[in-house]
């Protein structure tokens, strides 16, 4: 029987533990880097050398149903490459999108939710796992996510209605080979 957890198992990858905090309804979490070099993001010129360091707030999944926040201490570097436009950049972390509030690791969780339960359900359902998501905020996911690939059409079928007789009307485009709308 296994008594300990690794902080791997928990954090995002790439991200030391630095300290923890827990108050009520919330564990607030202090991380770090422990990469000693980063990659210009322009020219994709390796440095170490450290210009400075920030601290970013990032959400995070939760811990049975209890909001975590991760607190990044991030590295700003110099870049070295004397033809590149960028004197200083930040460290990429791989789980923490660039000027994100979220983990990746939350934001697929939060577009599942979005998925399979829309909006004003998504938001009741992640408030019960602890996770703070309005139903715009869900709804804005879905808009947002890529469209899938729609391969060449054969037969199509063209369907006119209305929304609301005499206001509103509607076109749907279905491929009747696999009975999909298509786009």
């Amino acid at each position: 029987m296994r008594t300990a957890i690794a902080s791997h198992e928990l954090l995002p990858k790439g991200l030391d533990l630095q300290s923890l905090s827990i108050e009520t309804g919330r564990v607030s979490i202090c991380v770090s880097s422990g990469m000693k070099r980063s990659v210009c993001p322009l020219c994709g010129r390796a440095s170490s050398r450290v210009h400075s360091r920030y601290a970013r707030t990032v959400s995070d999944l939760p811990w049975h149903g209890i909001s975590v926040e991760l607190e990044v201490l991030a590295k700003r570097f110099f870049c070295d490459e004397a033809s590149c436009e960028r004197k200083i950049f930040c460290e990429r972390l791989q789980e923490v999108a660039a000027r994100a509030r979220k983990t990746v690791r939350l934001e697929e969780a939060l577009f599942a939710i979005a998925l399979e339960l829309g909006g004003r359900a998504g938001a009741r359902l992640a408030l019960e796992l602890g996770i703070v998501a309005a139903r715009d905020t869900l709804l804005r996911r879905i808009k947002g996510a890529p469209l899938p690939e729609v391969g060449k059409v054969r037969i199509l079928g063209v369907d006119d209605f209305a929304f609301k007789k005499g206001s509103t009307y509607g076109t749907i485009l279905v491929n009747l080979e696999d009975h999909k709308e298509t786009l």
